[in-house]
């Protein structure tokens, strides 16, 4: 692919100084050649990236894609299922802290309102016995 690329910049370079111009049909296939020549870079490029893409899932992936019917099965694999637990692990742990916490708002809550009701019974009782705001 690179040789054709290389072919078909030679044929769109400018003539050299001894060279007769060129006409305008020339003109306008050296136009045509030049995108053909842009486009064939362009899907080359693309292609060598999507290539070096997959290489790398592989790399990181191993044999994890492959035959899952084995005893001992991939390191990979293996090190995958193990970080999946783990994630799960982590899941459950939140999930036991969420409603730990979710239980000690709802206390704290219950605390408030007990202490208001009382508050405002000793506002009442102050306001019944004026004297009694002394001996407190």
């Amino acid at each position: 692919t690179t040789r054709l690329v290389d072919m078909l910049r030679f044929v769109e370079s400018p003539p050299s100084a001894g060279a007769a111009a060129p006409s305008a049909g020339s003109a306008s296939v050296a136009k045509r050649y030049d995108s053909l020549c842009r486009d064939f870079q362009a899907e080359f490029e693309h292609t060598v990236q999507s290539i070096e893409k997959i290489e790398q899932r592989k790399q990181l992936l191993g044999d994890a894609g492959g035959d899952r019917g084995g005893q001992g099965g991939s390191e990979a694999m293996d090190h995958l299922l193990s970080e999946h637990e783990r994630l799960l692990g982590i899941h459950r742990t939140t999930d036991e802290l969420l409603a730990i916490s979710t239980e000690t708002q709802d206390s704290l809550l219950r605390q408030g309102s007990v202490l208001a009701r009382l508050r405002g019974q000793m506002g009442e009782l102050n306001q019944r016995f004026p004297g009694i705001q002394t001996l407190m």
